[in-house]
């Protein structure tokens, strides 16, 4: 972010009585060509950010300079707009305002291929905890530009729309989940536990914990994105159906390690008794939401496991 401090129109540093922002919208390039007169540019901005405390609404912005005041070459039309900061007033200087411009440069400073002014994953993060609070059809664009301190200009350059950062965050959000499981219940020198049952049981039981000790109980993004909108959405039912086989496969997988290991019965079906525990998984979640309390949902988690059929001991010679 780029913040100018000015009175009355002119570039001066001023102690800020107003915020005011100039974001890009959609519209016609400005300018015939390049400018480089970045100051005039300012100027214009500065003058629209004025106009927009005078009027009380946001002011058009046109012109190469107002462009180049961006990026260097053709620039869009922007927006100035302004609000008075808590305990704001007139600037004592010269009696008007004066206004702190914020420029959203959407990745941008002085010229393409630049890094970006903001930490990728951090947003994310908030996104990802805003549609949990709120769900999709409760979050607009602007709840997530407030979330996260980025323009709508920033937000659709780095992500596209609503819809395109709510399936990131929830697809991001499944793969970290199938990563998770994956490394509680691997095998190998890096197992947690050498037992693949008490690795199996131990993660179920971890779950329930977890789910019954949040509070509020927000339970598992994954299955409160399939129930809001899994019906409705195709690209998100695509999403949540891979991340259950992928979760379920997991599961089978260290079905199969305790069968290896003449811990579990070797006639069992492990793909269906891994969708049987995502069952009990999901199942769980829901039941923490209803404030059931943990030692319940950990004592269903340990029986869930306790229930698959157990491989006979070795007959001994007579």
């Amino acid at each position: 972010m780029e913040c100018v401090g000015v009175v009355s129109g002119m570039l001066r540093r001023e102690q800020p009585c107003v915020r005011a922002s100039a974001e890009p919208v959609t519209g016609d390039l400005d300018g015939a060509g390049p400018s480089r007169d970045v100051s005039a540019g300012r100027r214009q901005v500065v003058a629209a950010a004025v106009a927009a405390v005078t009027l009380g609404r946001a002011v058009p912005v046109f012109g190469a300079g107002a462009g180049a005041a961006f990026r260097q070459g053709r620039g869009p039309c922007f927006h100035a707009r302004a609000r008075a900061q808590p305990g704001g007033k007139p600037c004592v200087a010269s009696g008007s305002p004066a206004v702190v411009v914020q420029v959203d440069h959407n990745g941008y400073r002085g010229g393409m291929g630049r890094k970006r002014g903001f930490d990728e994953a951090a947003v994310l993060n908030i996104v990802r905890d805003r549609f949990w609070t709120t769900g999709f059809s409760g979050t607009s664009t602007y709840d997530l530009m407030e979330a996260t301190g980025l323009g709508k200009g920033s937000i659709y350059k780095a992500f596209g729309n609503k819809h395109d950062l709510y399936v990131r965050v929830f697809s991001d959000y499944c793969q970290d989940l199938v990563a998770q499981a994956r490394e509680q219940l691997q095998g190998g020198p890096e197992a947690v536990l050498a037992s693949p049952a008490a690795r199996l049981e131990r993660y179920l039981v971890s779950l329930a914990s977890t789910f019954a000790g949040e509070s509020p109980h927000r339970g598992c993004f994954l299955t409160k994105v399939t129930a809001d909108r899994a019906g409705e959405d195709e690209e998100v039912a695509q999403t949540a159906r891979r991340a259950f086989d992928d979760l379920a496969g997991v599961l089978a997988a260290a079905i199969r390690d305790a069968q290896d290991a003449g811990e579990v019965a070797g006639h069992v079906d492990s793909s269906a008794l891994g969708y049987l525990l995502l069952s009990v998984i999901r199942g769980i979640d829901s039941l923490a939401k209803a404030d059931v309390d943990a030692a319940t949902l950990e004592q269903a988690a340990r029986s869930a496991v306790a229930l698959i059929p157990r491989a006979e001991p070795p007959r001994s010679c007579a």
